[in-house]
Order: C-alpha cells, then sequence, then structure tokens
C-alpha cells in the first residue's frame, strides 16, 4: 500500500531546509562551546591551583636589610608563596669580617653613642688615627674567600585569616594585601561554581531546545568572564600596592613576570565571553515558518503558566 505525500508537505520541507541547515550549524557551534566550556573549567582549575601567577625575579641578589639575606626570586598564586633568598655566611678563617659585617646592619644612632662612650679609650684613639687603604671593587674571589652561600627556599600556603602577630612576623604581608588575597581566592571560587553551572546548563539546552535556556547559558557564561575578570583585576592591583609598600616581597629593582597561571586565567576569561556570547546569538525565538521542523516550533510557543 503506497501512502500519498500532498504536495504543500513537501513544498513545506523543501523551504525548511536552508533553516534546518542553519539550525544544525548552530547545534554543532554550540556543542562546541559546550566541549570548550568543559575543558575552560578544567583549565580554571589548574590554573587557581598553581602557584605561578606572580614571578619576581632578583638578579644576582638584593640585599633585604629585614632578614640580612638577599633575596633571589619569588612565586606566588592565590593560596601559596615560595621565596627563594641566599643567606652570605662567614667562613670560619673570616670572623673578623663576620663582626664588621655585623656593625654594619647596626644604626646610625648607635655607632654614635659607642663613639661618645668609648672616646676616652686609648685604644679607640689609636684604632681612630689608623689609616686604612680604600679598593674601587671587591673581587669575586676575594668574596668567595670570605663568604659561603646558603640557599634557601621556603613554600607556604598564605593564612587567609593571620592574627597581628604573625602579620608583624611577615614583613611582604599586611592588612591591605591580605584583603586583596581574601578577595581573589573568594571571587576565584565563585568563579569555579558559576562555570559548573554553566556548563551544566550549556548541555541541557540540548535536551529542551527552548530559547530561554539558551540564553540563561550565555548569561552564566558572561557571569563567570565577569567574576574571572575580578580576579585579574584584584591581582594586578595587589602587585600595584606591593611594589609601593612593600620592600621585602617586591624589592627595588626587581623584575616581575606573570606565570602561567595568568595566562590560563586569560584564556578562561575570553572562552568564556565567547561562549556566553555564542548562546546568546542563537537563542532567537523560532516559532512557525522560522522554526526548522515542528519540535522546535512548539518548544519556543508561549507557555501559560497555571493550574
Amino acid at each position: 500500500m503506497k501512502r500519498d505525500v500532498s504536495t504543500s508537505t513537501i513544498g513545506r520541507d523543501e523551504a525548511r531546509r536552508p533553516l534546518m541547515e542553519a539550525y544544525m550549524f548552530q547545534r554543532r557551534l554550540l556543542l562546541g562551546c559546550s566541549m570548550l566550556m568543559v575543558i575552560s573549567l578544567i583549565i580554571w582549575i589548574v590554573a587557581i591551583s598553581t602557584d605561578h601567577w606572580i614571578i619576581i625575579s632578583g638578579g644576582t641578589g638584593i640585599f633585604i636589610p629585614e632578614s640580612r639575606r638577599f633575596f633571589m626570586s619569588s612565586h606566588s598564586g592565590l593560596w601559596r608563596h615560595c621565596r627563594n633568598t641566599i643567606v652570605p655566611n662567614a667562613l670560619t678563617n673570616a670572623q673578623v669580617v663576620r663582626n664588621f659585617s655585623s656593625m654594619s646592619y647596626t644604626s646610625q644612632t648607635n655607632i654614635n653613642d659607642a663613639k661618645r662612650n668609648l672616646s676616652h679609650m686609648d685604644f679607640v684613639k689609636q684604632f681612630a688615627e689608623e689609616k686604612l687603604n680604600e679598593t674601587d671593587s671587591f673581587t669575586e674571589s676575594a668574596r668567595r674567600r670570605m663568604f659561603a652561600h646558603w640557599a634557601r627556599e621556603r613554600c607556604k600556603y598564605i593564612d587567609m585569616f593571620p592574627n597581628s602577630n604573625t602579620l608583624r612576623n611577615e614583613p611582604g604581608f599586611d592588612d591591605e594585601v591580605m584583603d586583596y588575597i581574601r578577595t581573589q581566592a573568594s571571587f576565584a571560587c565563585i568563579t569555579l561554581f558559576v562555570m559548573s553551572l554553566g556548563a551544566v546548563f550549556s548541555f541541557y539546552t540540548f535536551m529542551n531546545p527552548r530559547y530561554m535556556f539558551k540564553r540563561l547559558a550565555g548569561g552564566i557564561h558572561l557571569v563567570a568572564a565577569s567574576t574571572a575578570l575580578v580576579v585579574i583585576q584584584v591581582l594586578f592591583s595587589s602587585i600595584d600596592y606591593t611594589k609601593d609598600h612593600l620592600f621585602y616581597a617586591y624589592p627595588d629593582g626587581a623584575e616581575l613576570t606573570y606565570g602561567y597561571g595568568v595566562y590560563l586565567a586569560w584564556f578562561t576569561f575570553v572562552d568564556n565571553i565567547f561562549c556566553g556570547l555564542m548562546f546568546l546569538w542563537y537563542s532567537g525565538k523560532k516559532k512557525g515558518a522560522k522554526a526548522p521542523n515542528d519540535e522546535v516550533a512548539m518548544a519556543d510557543e508561549p507557555t501559560i503558566m497555571g493550574r
């Protein structure tokens, strides 16, 4: 038994063929965005887990008076901070150098008081009258004969809520920097939650093609992009504050570079912006003759909420 197909049905299918092709292209593009959001979520987790967001290099070494060490480099992330320093220890056959180097750390007031208290002693007068030979350079061989270097690397997780005693023992942090760090950590977690929610709704749009779910997914992606941008901008603000107020953490003459954590964060931001715009762009209503098939047409029809 043959079934007759009306010419109107065939004509309608032919008219909808370009719409169906455009609809299938849209679905493939949004599927790619959904997969990209999953990858972006994994990248964000890697980014906030690493301690290579900020890398500060001291070159051959920058002397830090607070610790009497030479700052070499440091790298930090949202949760962890690492610092590499060199301690110039005098060798056993250079006790005089060690004593004089200790005197160089003493304040000028203490030195002046010592001069007044000891000026009446004969051996001090003789020492003051003795002429010393000046030198224009301190050779590398002489330095190695007098000093031995002890390299030290310290990594620690950042205490988000330190007390006043802890902050006094950490010259690289203060209350302002801790506010920046807590803000970064909070918005990093918010971004993780929002991106997870956006990935779920992105795949749900393939189960329910109604336009409102595409708009919801696109809006969530844009919110995730804004929270990720907050993390990045707060990071930049904390760097500027550290450079101006905390010599111990960012010494003069040090060079700043951004680690791969920052670049991964920027990738996540751009990915959320792109996917959010794509979902919003393809979230138009497809009713009647604009729909590629009857299922999509019925899904975008108005729904009366009631009993």
